[in-house]
C-alpha cells in the first residue's frame, strides 16, 4: 500500500489512495445503492469516524465506507475527519492489518459485520 501516515489515538493511520484498495472477494456484506448513499451521508455529516482495515491483499473491514467515500469524491466533495480537518484528496484512512492469517482475515470479515447485529437496543432511554 502506498500511503502517508499520521498518529491518531495511539494507532498508525495511513491515508491510502482510494483507488489502490482492493475489495475482498469473500466480503459477506452486500451494499446496495441506497445503503451506500446512507453511508456517504453519514460520512459527510460527521466526518470519517472509523478507519478501514486493510493489507496488501485488500480490504478486511470497511467495504461500505470505501464505497461511500468513492461516492462523495465522485460528487466533488472533500472528506473530513470528525474535527473538520480535511483528509488528503482521493485518500481514505486505513489501519494496516498485515500479519493476519487468511483464517484471521475471514473470521474478522464476519465478526466485523455480525457483532453489532447481535446486540440489542436499550428501551429505557
Amino acid at each position: 500500500m502506498r500511503h502517508s501516515r499520521t498518529e491518531a489515538a495511539g494507532r498508525q493511520i495511513a491515508f491510502v489512495p482510494l483507488d489502490t484498495l482492493i475489495p475482498s472477494a469473500i466480503n459477506p456484506r452486500l451494499h446496495d445503492e441506497a445503503n451506500v448513499a446512507r453511508i456517504a451521508a453519514s460520512i459527510a455529516e460527521w466526518g470519517f469516524t472509523s478507519p478501514v482495515l486493510a493489507d496488501a491483499q485488500g480490504v478486511v473491514a470497511g467495504h461500505g465506507r470505501v464505497l461511500g467515500v468513492r461516492k462523495l469524491y465522485e460528487a466533488g466533495q472533500t472528506i473530513r475527519l470528525p474535527d473538520g480537518t480535511p483528509i488528503p484528496e482521493r485518500t481514505i484512512p486505513v489501519i494496516d492489518c498485515t500479519g493476519w492469517s487468511d483464517a484471521q482475515r475471514r473470521a474478522y470479515l464476519i465478526a466485523d459485520n455480525r457483532l453489532a447485529e447481535l446486540s440489542g437496543w436499550s428501551t429505557s432511554k
